[in-house]
């Protein structure tokens, strides 16, 4: 344990915290307006095309053509208007094609020409569909509409968010086999035939992760956000709202839908000291090396959150308490915890993002001060009206460093943290914590999602016993009488 003690206590006070979901939006091709808008504005154009197309001389207008389409109403156009309208749009057709085959020359037509109002590359076999080359540089194509998916009403919304419970060692996921009937009395040895039967839960709960991390790279690519990958190790602690009715067992569908409402949990990061052995042991066999001071990450400091009017901000302080770095709170944008089959040492493993604080805020922060820092006692010196101190703690880091496959590092930190000032009571006593992180990688991020979970279970593994000694969380059965 450190030498410093907890000086200061602050009353009790919730934060708010948001849930996690997978947003998924799909790519929208045509505007979508109200039933009531759409019966106005086609009855409208019905109405208008019907004076002028009186005679085959005339024409529908764009605007008309496009309403019925967007309605799924184009088969109410007869020959003779499917022809006027590609003639006047100067689109070739056969004159003895079927009705069907005008309208899907009418519906290409008005794709391209919606794709184009859009600045995207025009549909059907231009040279540029596969992305725009500029200056010898490749422009990134629109892969999805975000604006009308809504990513962009605020800055809560704008990355996709997943959450998800797995579990060692079970998975619902089942796999198509075929099966053998070469043996079956009376039945053609050349029939194939197939069945379903359960997956490899070790296999498919990689595949789960990994395919979620894909999509949350992916958009968070498209939007210019920076993020890193971090997997830290403790247990998560479910609070009595997820379960309901009393019912203790609950499906694993339910449970994922009730995570996602209001974080109802605690997350502790944790490992036990008596684990330092074996933690010496894996460090060696995985071949991390022990390196020093790392840009950003101080060996010796103090973490400081400040509560003001509409948020948190976190500050990196050195050990007299001058101001290192401001930052937003982390903000997950995925989050997976992989549960211990056996009640040992769960797993947290998340994509997250924080933005710096301004220069003009860190510049009046600088000229404030937040900590009075005074031998072993520290208590909050910021002014009431810039906010509230609710969390500090002193950590002492210990960073190590693995060159792994296609180029991706692996930083390995141990961070000896001893709260000072605390809001919350599961916040009070020190703690060992360990955390794997790396930045994005540019390589398979199949590959890179296989990797970073296969290595962040087998030091969960190595860390489960001591854990399980050491809090006594070895899995029991219950009766099911009252269920």
């Amino acid at each position: 344990m450190l030498p410093r003690r907890i000086a200061n206590r602050v009353a009790t006070t919730g934060l708010a915290s948001s849930s996690a979901c997978l947003t998924m939006p799909a790519t929208l091709s045509r505007p979508h307006h109200t039933t009531t808008a759409f019966s106005a504005v086609t009855n409208q154009m019905r109405f208008q095309s019907e004076n002028v197309i009186g005679t085959d001389k005339g024409t529908m207008t764009v605007e008309a053509v496009w309403a019925l389409w967007n309605e799924g109403n184009l088969f109410s156009m007869n020959i003779a208007q499917l022809h006027a309208f590609l003639t006047s749009q100067t689109v070739q057709f056969e004159t003895g094609s079927k009705k069907a085959a005008l309208i899907r020359q009418v519906e290409e037509f008005l794709q391209k020409r919606d794709s184009e109002a859009k600045g995207g590359a025009p549909a059907g076999g231009s040279k540029d569909q596969y992305g725009n080359w500029q200056d010898g540089q490749p422009q990134q194509e629109t892969l999805l509409d975000l604006a009308s998916a809504g990513f962009y009403e605020n800055q809560a919304s704008m990355a996709p968010k997943a959450f998800q419970l797995l579990v060692g060692g079970n998975s619902c996921d089942l796999v198509v086999s075929r099966v053998n009937t070469t043996s079956f009395p009376g039945y053609p040895a050349s029939t194939e035939c197939y069945t379903l039967s359960g997956a490899v839960a070790e296999l498919a709960v990689r595949a789960r992760y990994s395919k979620a991390l894909q999509w949350c790279v992916m958009n968070i690519r498209n939007l210019g956000i920076n993020g890193e990958f971090c997997v830290d190790f403790g247990k998560i602690i479910l609070k009595d709202e997820i379960i309901r009715k009393n019912r203790r067992i609950v499906s694993g569908w339910t449970l994922q839908q009730r995570a996602q409402l209001g974080e109802p949990y605690h997350w502790i990061s944790h490992v036990p000291s008596a684990a330092e052995a074996d933690i010496a042991a894996f460090i060696a066999k995985e071949e991390f090396v022990q390196v020093g001071e790392k840009p950003g990450i101080p060996l010796h400091s103090f973490e400081t959150h400040v509560k003001r009017k509409k948020d948190v901000v976190q500050f990196d302080m050195d050990p007299e308490g001058k101001v290192l770095a401001g930052h937003e709170t982390w903000y997950a944008i995925q989050r997976s915890h992989m549960i211990s089959q056996i009640g040992g040492q769960d797993v947290r493993l998340q994509l997250r993002t924080r933005n710096p604080l301004r220069p003009q805020e860190m510049d009046t922060v600088r000229k404030m001060k937040i900590l009075d820092i005074s031998g072993d006692v520290v208590n909050s010196a910021l002014p009431a009206e810039m906010g509230q101190v609710v969390y500090t703690s002193e950590n002492r880091v210990t960073l190590w460093e693995k060159q792994g496959a296609n180029g991706v590092v692996y930083l390995l930190k141990k961070i000896d943290r001893e709260p000072l000032i605390i809001t919350k009571t599961e916040d009070e006593d020190p703690r060992v914590e360990y955390s794997i992180t790396t930045t994005i990688p540019n390589c398979d991020l199949n590959w890179f999602a296989n990797d970073i979970f296969d290595l962040s279970t087998r030091f969960a593994t190595v860390l489960t016993p001591h854990f399980v000694a050491e809090f006594g969380t070895e899995v029991k059965p219950i009766a099911f009488e009252n269920e």
